[in-house]
């Protein structure tokens, strides 16, 4: 319902949920067992440890925040198929001599912020106004930029004329600059690689994705069938191709992971607890008053401003 105005963003918000389930997971991994395992989460079981799935998209969204991109947060983390970090990034400026810029190395920060300006946005309206200019329409530029048609375009998701690494890149490159392989890793990605990003992925001999946010932008599984595998997507007539699995995230997702698995002592007298306190209780953080309170309040609200528009327009009439 993207055209809709008041229309659902499924795809713009479900990765902010508090927990995931992946329906297609093998059976010893079902939907019932992951359901299960996040209510005993939610009442404070003490048995219960973060999956690799769950640490590695944990270290992504940590690697995300370090970035001042004026897009969008990305964070990625390699990991060796035992659990060993490799390599993290985030999608920042590259700066000489290897990584990206740090905001605690003064005085030399040349970040997209300190230019005042997306350097991808920016070139793409000068090869509009370029292309624009050439064909000669009757129209201002201002016009023709803001035409529905034009704003949608595939051109206006090109991505290659920004300043950034992205945070995939950035972690592939100092591995590499650090003489680690990645070679049969995984990479877990916050948003889901963009086409760029992907055959580098490939190439460098990265073994799986595994990704939270989806990216509409990305044209990965249209230019590289051969060699990815999305989850749930067809490769056509490359099913036969070794590839790299692009899988999506499910568990605790990292908004809520310090929430749930945070904990002091698991024991009273040298014994385990099995929960905290030694006794069953949601382990929630509850804002009062509900959101539904929040939502009265706003339509009441809503109402009230509305009759006093009609009270004045029937004044001045």
């Amino acid at each position: 319902e993207k055209k809709n105005l008041h229309g659902q963003r499924l795809t713009k918000i479900f990765h902010d949920a508090d927990f995931i389930v992946n329906s297609d997971a093998v059976e010893q991994d079902g939907a019932d067992r992951q359901v299960n395992r996040f209510l005993e989460l939610l009442f404070s079981s003490n048995a219960l440890s973060p999956t690799k799935l769950e640490y590695g998209m944990f270290a992504a969204k940590a690697a995300a925040l370090r970035t001042l991109d004026l897009s969008r947060q990305v964070g990625a983390a390699i990991f060796r198929p035992t659990g060993e970090i490799i390599s993290m990034g985030s999608n920042e400026v590259p700066k000489a001599r290897g990584g990206t810029y740090w905001c605690d190395e003064p005085p030399f920060d040349a970040r997209e912020y300190t230019l005042a300006v997306d350097s991808n946005d920016s070139r793409k309206r000068e090869i509009l106004a370029e292309i624009f200019s050439a064909a000669g329409s009757p129209l201002t530029f201002e016009e023709f930029s803001a035409k529905e048609a034009v704003r949608e375009s595939q051109f206006m998701d090109a991505l290659e004329y920004g300043r950034i690494v992205h945070a995939e890149m950035s972690a592939i490159s100092d591995a590499a600059r650090l003489g680690l392989s990645v070679a049969d890793a995984t990479l877990f990605c916050t948003t889901f690689p963009c086409h760029m990003c992907a055959k580098h992925i490939v190439s460098a001999g990265i073994k799986k994705v595994i990704f939270l946010e989806p990216y509409p932008k990305s044209l990965a599984g249209d230019l590289h069938s051969d060699s990815i595998q999305i989850e749930g997507a067809s490769r056509g007539k490359y099913e036969a191709y070794e590839s790299v699995k692009f899988e999506h995230f499910h568990g605790v997702t990292p908004r809520r992971y310090r929430e749930l698995f945070e904990r002091g002592s698991r024991k009273a007298d040298g014994r385990f607890e099995p929960y905290i306190r030694n006794r069953k209780r949601p382990n929630l953080s509850l804002i009062a008053p509900f959101y539904t309170d929040f939502e009265s309040k706003v339509v009441r609200s809503g109402f009230a401003a509305f009759e006093e528009i009609v009270a004045r327009k029937a004044l001045d009439g």
